[in-house]
């Protein structure tokens, strides 16, 4: 039987399905997130230091080929929006204090 987590709904479980209806949807992504963190965390090291991703069963090993490519795709944008900050900080920064204070009356600010 493959593992599962007993916090969450199975067809063939009533006491899990019970105990699952007071788990708000917040809790189990909270859940969810931690887990993915962890399972992350594990991978990276164990990937990096071996180089390989020894006996992993394929459904993992795709979960981790997923996951590495929606993290370069997080870290892409991420950068690209530290980017564009830092590109409005400097221009504001060349603004004049009158020129400041029309931008932010235009805006409400």
């Amino acid at each position: 039987m493959p593992c599962r987590d007993d916090g969450y709904p199975c067809d063939n479980d009533a006491e899990t399905t019970a105990r699952s209806r007071d788990v708000t949807f917040k809790q189990m992504q909270n859940k969810i997130d931690k887990l993915t963190r962890m399972l992350c965390d594990v991978l990276g090291k164990w990937t990096n230091q071996a180089g390989k991703e020894f006996s992993l069963t394929q459904e993992t090993k795709e979960w981790w080929r997923e996951h590495q490519a929606m993290d370069r795709q997080r870290l892409e944008r991420e950068n690209r929006e530290a980017q564009e900050k830092q590109i409005l900080r400097d221009a504001v920064g060349k603004l004049s204090p009158e020129e400041l204070a029309i931008l932010r009356k235009s805006f409400g600010k």
